[in-house]
This record gives C-alpha cells, structure tokens and sequence, in this order.
C-alpha cells in the first residue's frame, strides 16, 4: 500500500485518503481529502458572495441556451407527472416566494382572501385560471416599487392592471372610449 504525505496536516495516509487526479503531474492531490473538504469550506465562507454571483452568472448563460431550457423543462415535467408530492411543494414554494417578495405573511393573506370572500376585488369573481393542474391563488396586487399590497385580484384583473401601468388616467380614458362605442351600437 502506497503512502502519502498530505501538505496540510502533515500526516502520511495511504493513496485511497486523497483525491486522484489524472491530470495532474503526481496523479494525486497534494492534500488529503479532510484536509481539502475543510480547505474548501474555508475557502466558500470567505469567498460566498464572489461565488454566488459567479453561479448566477453561470446559471444565465446555461439558461440562454434552448437545449438545457427544453432539458429542465422536461425533467420538471417528468417530475410533476410521476411524483405528486414534488407537484405540491413546487406549488407552495411559488406561494411562500410571492409572500416573501411583497412581506406578507400567510396569515395576512389569509385576513385579504377572508376579507374579499376568496374573490377578486375588482370584478368580484372567483379566480378560474389554473396553473399546474390546479386553480391558482388570487394575485396580490400592490403599489410598486413600495411594497404596498393593494388586495388580491383574479389573473384577469392583475394583467388588465398592469398593461394600464397602474395608470388611473389611462383606465378612465379606457371607459370613455368603451363607453363611446356603446352609444353607437
């Protein structure tokens, strides 16, 4: 059995305590595997935010190219049929994330779906749109750029919303104009 000194701790280990690698000169690392696991967490805690934005980075240019979007893309798809459970937690992730970005909490969304009977607050219908198989959440509709929560609106509502650009000016005009054309009908 072949022994080796590692740099770190400077112990002699046989071969199989270090990481083999065949591209290098000595075939093996200079340093034994604990030795480079505890080097490497050192190295991320120092180094975390340099790494993260190198991940993203990465990550936007895998995401650029259509053959690893059509990749994930299937593999989720492959996921949610075979497995319900994953379905679910997918769900309530998107869920807890649209919460987090507006600082809601799930008591007090609960409080705006009680307050407007689980309908919309504008046209006073229930939401009917589904996403994954199962009906969608009510939209939190909010001020923006300030975080401020408005109530919730079906899908329908929050899109017709937006493309006005939260504009009232603009949505008066919109009911003039609607208006104008049912006189003449």
């Amino acid at each position: 059995m072949d022994l080796r000194h590692c740099n770190d701790c400077s112990q002699s280990k046989p071969n199989i305590e270090f990481y083999h690698w065949p591209k290098s000169k000595k075939k093996w690392s200079n340093y034994c595997r604990n030795c480079t696991k505890k080097r490497h967490r050192e190295w991320y805690k120092t180094n975390e935010n340099a790494q993260r934005k190198y991940q993203r980075a990465k990550a936007k240019l895998y995401w650029k190219k259509p053959e690893y979007r059509a990749r994930v893309k299937a593999y989720r798809a492959k996921r949610r049929r075979e497995n319900p459970k994953y379905r679910a937690s997918e769900i309530k992730q998107s869920h807890r994330s649209r919460l987090r970005r507006y600082d809601l909490t799930a008591e007090e969304y609960t409080k705006f779906h009680d307050q407007q009977n689980g309908a919309c607050a504008i046209c006073l219908q229930v939401e009917t749109s589904t996403r994954l198989g199962r009906r969608r959440d009510l939209a939190i509709d909010h001020v923006h750029g300030l975080k401020v929560v408005r109530g919730l609106l079906c899908n329908r509502c929050n899109r017709g919303i937006g493309y006005f650009r939260d504009d009232p000016l603009l949505l008066d005009a919109a009911i003039r104009y609607l208006s104008r054309s049912r006189r003449k009908i």
